[in-house]
């Protein structure tokens, strides 16, 4: 009796113990939520949405080793769980892993998922292994191009970094990759890609215009500061990189210093104003 009260606490201690990884999750407050996951899982470790969540937490605070291990946890009590492979496909897809990644998304479509990486992931993938072996890289940058052209984004990533397996130095074809992984709404692996084209070739201006747009749109308002200025301090005219620029003010010591390579340029005055005033007077500068 006292055995059987005992259980009857501990799953109770359990249940409190995810309700405060609950609430946590909640608040994104991502390593506190994990900690109270993983206390519970200690008392009942049949608890499969438990490891699930405890995963994601992981994830978000960016430990994606204990993420995994979460997560293959899971995967032993429930191995046919459609969402779960879906989850530990876009977990690989954040380490690089793409192979991995669409062996999971493959399998959660086979089980039913109607999740869009995993279907488009899969179809991709279905495509370019019922293709012609490819016969070279520019064979496969050729047909990634043409996928491209098509808006089949997907698909095209999936042959440039074919192509790039052949050839991992050919610096345009890092760009186009990165494009299409932006495209397909991938912005790990687009950024993944630009970093490799940069480091082939550090004083394109178009690249780092690009990389600032992407760094941009997901919230790095630093890195796309720095991407834009470089590029400008390399001859790029670009307006979108030049409003932003002169409107942040936290980097004007840095702009000041753009600025002076243009020549006729009275800092003296450009030092008065800033904000909006400041980016007219640039885009005025150079147009």
């Amino acid at each position: 009796m006292m055995g059987f009260i005992s259980q009857i606490s501990k799953r109770l201690r359990a249940r409190a113990l995810f309700r405060l990884a609950d609430a946590a999750r909640d608040e994104r407050r991502w390593d506190a939520a994990a900690d109270f996951y993983a206390q519970g899982l200690l008392i009942t470790p049949d608890a499969f949405a438990a490891w699930v969540q405890c995963g994601h937490a992981r994830k978000e605070a960016g430990d994606l080793v204990a993420a995994e291990a979460s997560y293959r946890q899971a995967m032993r009590l429930r191995q046919e769980d459609a969402d779960l492979h879906v989850q530990i496909g876009h977990l690989f897809s954040l380490r690089g892993q793409s192979g991995a990644a669409a062996e999971h998304y493959r399998r959660a479509a086979e089980l039913g998922s109607r999740d869009v990486h995993a279907l488009q992931y899969a179809d991709a993938r279905t495509r370019r292994q019922a293709s012609a072996p490819l016969t070279s890289a520019a064979d496969g940058f050729a047909r990634a191009d043409e996928l491209r052209d098509r808006g089949d984004f997907e698909s095209a990533a999936l042959f440039y970094e074919d192509g790039l397996a052949i050839d991992p130095r050919s610096f345009p074809h890092w760009v186009q990759l990165g494009h299409m992984r932006k495209e397909s709404g991938d912005p790990e692996a687009a950024e993944r890609a630009y970093v490799q084209a940069f480091k082939l070739q550090q004083d394109d201006a178009d690249l780092l215009i690009q990389m600032g747009h992407l760094y941009k749109s997901i919230g790095e308002r630093a890195k796309a500061g720095d991407c834009y200025a470089r590029a400008i301090l390399l001859g790029s005219h670009d307006m979108h990189a030049l409003r932003f620029l002169a409107e942040s003010e936290a980097r004007f010591a840095l702009y000041r210093e753009m600025l002076d390579r243009f020549e006729g340029v009275d800092l003296r005055v450009v030092s008065k104003r800033r904000s909006s005033s400041f980016a007219m007077q640039i885009v005025q500068m150079v147009s």
